[in-house]
């Protein structure tokens, strides 16, 4: 069902780390953690998701763009938790890319690919390890294929 529903999810998910990291992290961990490394942030910002935080003085809905406010830093206070993350059905028209450094096999920022909405311009969304910036869409990719 998540491979019809939301197919960039399903294309990230067999990427991350490895079978430990798999079969014991979460997204909802992985997302409040906000690792620029990591392979949900970018992928949660293509997708443009919104994300509910709960504490003491009730719940919000915060967007994906919003989320992320520094590196290894996001919008949920010490007295929050992330507690649902809301993804929109999207075509099958998805890619995501990511590369490991040689030397130390620690994945590069991953760059997901997402033309999921046929009104819009492909979204092409970038994590980076700048400490001013975690990963930001750029709403001016283009698509170059060359057959």
């Amino acid at each position: 069902m998540l491979r019809d529903k939301c197919p960039l999810l399903a294309e990230v998910a067999p990427q991350i780390g490895d079978v430990q990291v798999r079969n014991r992290g979460t997204l909802g961990g992985s997302l409040v953690h906000a690792d620029p490394a990591s392979d949900w942030p970018a992928a949660i910002l293509a997708l443009d998701a919104e994300l509910a935080i709960a504490g003491p003085n009730g719940r919000r809905t915060v967007r994906a763009t919003d989320f992320f406010v520094d590196m290894m830093q996001t919008a949920v206070q010490p007295n929050e938790i992330l507690c649902e993350i809301r993804f929109p059905t999207t075509a099958k028209s998805v890619a995501y890319v990511k590369s490991a450094q040689k030397a130390s096999a620690l994945p590069s920022p991953a760059s997901p690919l997402s033309l999921t909405r046929p009104e819009r311009q492909p979204q092409l969304v970038s994590a980076e390890s700048r400490p001013s910036l975690i990963a930001r869409p750029q709403s001016n990719a283009r698509l170059v294929v060359t057959l």
